[in-house]
């Protein structure tokens, strides 16, 4: 009996996919096409074999594709193609995730005693000063007010300066916030220092009780005061405190704050999945040569002991 096309959900609505070729973290150009998008939900999908599966649920397709945080068996070449279609992995790696099914002092005793001193250490550094704290936006009504101090970080932030992902400013992106939070499916968390918005996480909640660590940002500024990992720890207290959620999704990509809070992870990747057209052919191996030459960028400064000072000089200068 033949197996069936694996299931795929994938929005139906075009949206625009930004592909973008970078050198490290520095954005040359990005693509901008019109095409459909979606994320996975990791906890309910079984892991693909790639790219046979992706090639058999999608036998043609007339509009490119992207997926994030697709689960699969093992990782494959960046680029795969067959006579209809042509793909560009552009990550596979392991997809984080916290679970909160115990409590949040089982959670943090999960720690290395000298990792959780630390962590206490840079949270009262943190919280110290008049006018520091988190605040925590769940309703409609504080939204655009949460999003006034968001926005005075994320223009501050490397991921809107050399990334090109900004938090949206756009007045459909603030309804549909809106929309969301009256749902009660949007959290937002702000981390004030001494008064000032220093860091923000916005995140929504789907599925079964899953909340998304997608929007974020600090402000290098208070970098002193470790306002990126404080702001992961008050949104991880928040998932442990409200009894809907189920798990805290680290999202798309690795990084050691990310490996140093996950309970789990699961191998994922990222992928575009193009209709074969000499366009599209020219994006994908324009695309594979600037991550190769980020991959020896990488390797040689690695190499002489300067990858990690590079690329906080770059951030800096952003």
């Amino acid at each position: 009996m033949t197996e069936p096309p694996p299931a795929l959900p994938l929005d139906d609505k075009l949206v625009e996919l930004r592909f973008k070729l970078n050198v490290g973290e520095v954005n040359l150009y990005t693509f901008r096409l019109d095409g459909k998008y979606t994320s996975q939900n990791i906890f309910a999908l079984k892991p693909l074999n790639v790219p046979d599966d992706i090639f058999t649920a999608h036998p043609q397709l007339d509009t490119p594709v992207q997926y994030n945080s697709l689960p699969i068996e093992k990782a494959c070449n960046k680029i795969q193609s067959n006579d209809k279609l042509i793909t560009y992995f552009t990550n596979s790696y392991l997809h984080y995730f916290v679970d909160t099914s115990a409590t949040l002092d089982e959670y943090l005793g999960s720690f290395r005693s000298k990792t959780r001193n630390s962590l206490k250490r840079k949270i009262k550094k943190a919280h110290k000063g008049e006018g520091s704290g988190v605040k925590v936006v769940t309703k409609k009504e504080e939204l655009r007010d949460f999003l006034k101090d968001a926005w005075i970080i994320s223009e501050k932030t490397y991921q809107e300066r050399l990334l090109d992902f900004p938090l949206p400013r756009d007045e459909d992106f603030i309804r549909e916030c809106e929309e969301a939070m009256a749902r009660n499916e949007l959290v937002g968390i702000l981390l004030y220092v001494e008064g000032v918005p220093a860091a923000y996480n916005l995140c929504p909640v789907y599925g079964d009780g899953i909340l998304l660590y997608e929007y974020t940002g600090y402000d290098p500024a208070y970098a002193k005061f470790s306002a990126g990992t404080v702001v992961q720890y008050e949104t991880i207290k928040y998932a442990f405190e409200d009894p809907r959620i189920k798990f805290y999704d680290l999202c798309t990509g690795e990084g050691p704050h990310k490996e140093l809070f996950a309970t789990g992870s699961t191998l994922c990747c990222d992928v575009f999945i193009f209709p074969k057209k000499p366009k599209y052919q020219f994006m994908v191996w324009s695309k594979s040569l600037t991550d190769n030459i980020t991959n020896i960028l990488r390797a040689t400064l690695k190499k002489i002991g300067i990858k990690d000072l590079i690329k906080r000089a770059i951030r800096r200068r952003a």
